[in-house]
């Protein structure tokens, strides 16, 4: 049977957030309380300041060891995916330092109002020019998330952004901004945003070669396909794509593990036998 440090920390961390906020309670009560009231004016100033330094260090230090927790269970995990559980301890981190700092602005009487309205005017500023940058970040957190591809994975990206052409190769990272990906010895660097409204194809485990053969008329390409065949525990596929004066272009499709010098032995003994 798991222990408790094996669970997750679901109940620890709820009774933290219940602690956070009941000591905010507290700390506010105690700013109205009738002792407080009773100080005098030149004096209320100091103890406020005593007051929301006071919360201050003790909301933190309790968002710290909620982080602290939160990245001991999220070490332990090992077939999960770190950067997810990276993103879910940011993101719990940054909720509770702002909920601390809004709590310290109430201590100091400072008219929070005023602050989301102008930080809501410089929001908007800030959101218009920084369009791209953003919608790259949160398409990042998705891709991060959701996870519909994984490092190591071939996957072909056919968007709108590069006019529908298609880019394949193989995933070798995804941070928050772009994914890479390898093919051959070109590396190309995919704004998440593209990637999130692209049709993404992501290869299976068993990849093709394709060949493009020229043989002579003498040599039928059922009988070059069944003598390729036969090296090979399934079916090839072939096609004939092109005619020339002299020759025909056959198109072979066989499997990425088949041995290329099976293909030529195989011609060869076809253009050897008599016609």
């Amino acid at each position: 049977m798991p222990d408790d440090t094996q669970r997750a920390p679901w109940r620890k961390l709820t009774v933290l957030a219940i602690l956070l906020v009941t000591l905010a309670v507290i700390f506010n009560v105690a700013q109205s309380s009738a002792f407080m009231t009773a100080i005098a004016p030149r004096n209320r100033l100091w103890t406020d300041w005593v007051l929301a330094a006071c919360w201050l260090v003790a909301g933190f230090w309790l968002v710290r060891h909620t982080e602290h927790l939160f990245s001991q269970f999220a070490s332990r995990q090992k077939t999960a995916d770190s950067r997810a559980w990276t993103i879910g301890r940011r993101s719990l981190a940054a909720v509770g330092y702002l909920f601390v700092a809004i709590v310290t602005l109430h201590l100091l009487h400072v008219q929070i109002s005023s602050i989301l309205v102008g930080g809501a005017l410089t929001g908007v500023i800030l959101g218009i020019a920084a369009q791209s940058t953003l919608s790259n970040l949160f398409a990042g957190l998705i891709l991060l998330t959701v996870r519909p591809f994984s490092l190591g994975q071939k996957i072909t990206i056919r968007s709108s952004y590069f006019s529908s052409t298609d880019y394949t190769g193989k995933v070798i990272d995804i941070n928050w901004y772009y994914t890479t990906i390898e093919d051959g010895a070109q590396l190309r660097v995919v704004p998440n945003s593209a990637i999130i409204t692209a049709v993404v194809t992501i290869h299976g485990g068993r990849e093709t070669q394709v060949w493009h053969v020229s043989l002579p008329y003498h040599v039928a390409a059922d009988d070059l396909l069944q003598a390729v065949s036969g090296h090979h525990s399934g079916a090839v596929e072939g096609s004939i794509t092109d005619f020339g004066v002299d020759s025909y272009t056959l198109k072979l499709e066989v499997p990425s593990a088949f041995d290329p010098d099976i293909i030529r032995r195989v011609i060869a003994n076809q253009l050897s036998a008599p016609s």
